[in-house]
């Protein structure tokens, strides 16, 4: 999830902002000298605080939220199509990292 603050002020995602690949891309550029904090809590919790110029209007994501992002719409067509032969042994294999992951640990 993403939250943008301009000046400490919550901006309302599809009004004030739109989101694409990696970037916030604001309707009208914020005033000079304003400060846009942009906060992704997924996976993690990050919080970038840029001050603009009075011109720019388009400004770039964290990467973790962009490689997220991309992850999550991957999964989410493979679950679309979750009884196709190749994609259920391809989670079934993942299934199976996972746990192993989890029981040696993240590296």
């Amino acid at each position: 999830m993403i939250s943008v603050f301009l000046n400490g002020v919550l901006q309302v995602p599809g009004f004030d902002y739109r989101t694409g690949e990696g970037t916030i891309m604001f309707t009208t550029p914020p005033p000079a000298g304003s400060h846009v904090t942009i906060k992704v809590a997924a996976p993690t919790e990050k919080t970038t605080i840029l001050k603009t110029d009075g011109r720019t209007y388009l400004f770039p994501l964290v990467s973790d939220f962009a490689r997220y992002t991309a992850l999550k719409a991957l999964l989410d067509d493979a679950a679309r199509y979750h009884d196709h032969p190749a994609v259920a042994d391809v989670f079934e294999r993942l299934q199976v990292v996972m746990a192993l992951v989890k029981e040696n640990g993240r590296s």
